[in-house]
């Protein structure tokens, strides 16, 4: 899915294509017609998004939905070109060795211990993360692991014409 990330520098350029100007006054029209006070102010500024929770930054992102059937739970690095949708799990600023850890498959056995399901696929939630134990690491530690979050990214690299969903698929 894809959505314009327009800041308020860029807003007088977004205007001036014909369908992204139609798309900003339909938003206003939009906010304006509604009840709520708060959505009836944000139409002064229909280019943006009414509810920021961040500003774009380089992110890791776990998918709040995943197969049961995994062994490994697909994250991925994002950039500020991307924003995350409300229903992934994004931890801003992340260091590259974390990418290791969450993609172990000690980390997706704790996930499906712990997790809700959603239909017979794996909820991940806050709780997943957040209570996941991890030992004190030194720098070596950090250092294999961040080699480890390379490895896995390059063994994906050779297979661009891949999906996750065909990637991860354990058959």
């Amino acid at each position: 899915r894809w959505c314009l990330w327009i800041t308020d520098e860029q807003k007088e350029l977004a205007e001036s294509i014909t369908l992204i100007k139609s798309r900003i006054d339909k938003v206003k029209e939009i906010r304006m017609q509604s009840k709520r006070v708060g959505t009836q102010k944000k139409a002064r500024t229909p280019h943006r998004f009414a509810e920021i929770q961040s500003e774009p930054t380089d992110a890791l992102i776990i998918p709040g939905a995943t197969s049961e059937h995994r062994e490994y739970i697909p994250i991925e690095f994002i950039n500020d070109d991307t924003v995350s949708a409300n229903t992934n799990q994004t931890v801003f600023d992340s260091p590259i060795y974390l990418f290791s850890i969450l993609s172990s498959s000690l980390h997706n056995l704790w996930v499906k211990t712990i997790a809700g399901r959603l239909g017979t696929g794996i909820r991940y939630t806050s709780l997943c993360y957040n209570s996941f134990p991890i030992p004190a690491l030194n720098k070596l530690d950090k250092d294999l692991l961040t080699k480890m979050s390379f490895d896995i990214i390059d063994v994906r690299e050779k297979y661009p014409d891949q999906t996750y969903v065909q990637l991860y698929d354990p058959k």
